[in-house]
């Protein structure tokens, strides 16, 4: 079976049953329908989700929602960074650029102001340093 690329309505039915056990946890294969058999898209037969597998037949669909917006998409981004701390490698990183931050700009300011203090001009010392 083809993989299902994007969450699609069925337009035109050919037989087709899908596998859909990675969304629904069912073991068997649905058959799909032209029709919305339930208001609820997880219920309605005339939805196929993204990553659903074809089993059998075919149909032709139109593509509803891609990307993030789809089911699995808005699965994977509501499960996607709960509870997750920064690394304690991410967290040093972070730090050690934060020090040569400081640094940086304390040796920017001292140049500037020795400059200021031999008597150079302020617009020189700022772009070429003393």
């Amino acid at each position: 079976g083809d993989k299902i690329p994007a969450d699609c309505r069925v337009i035109y039915n050919q037989g087709m049953k899908v596998d859909q056990s990675m969304i629904t946890g069912e073991s068997e294969a649905i058959e799909v329908s032209v029709v919305a058999l339930d208001s609820n898209s997880l219920e309605a037969r005339n939805i196929i989700f993204n990553g659903s597998l074809v089993v059998d037949g075919g149909c032709f669909a139109m593509a509803i929602r891609t990307g993030d917006d789809t089911l699995i998409g808005t699965m994977v981004e509501m499960t996607g960074d709960v509870g997750k701390s920064a690394s304690t490698l991410k967290a040093d990183i972070e730090y050690f650029v934060k020090v040569l931050t400081i640094f940086a700009l304390f040796q920017a300011a001292l140049v500037f102001i020795v400059g200021i203090a031999r008597g150079l001009d302020p617009i020189q010392v700022f772009v070429q340093g003393f």
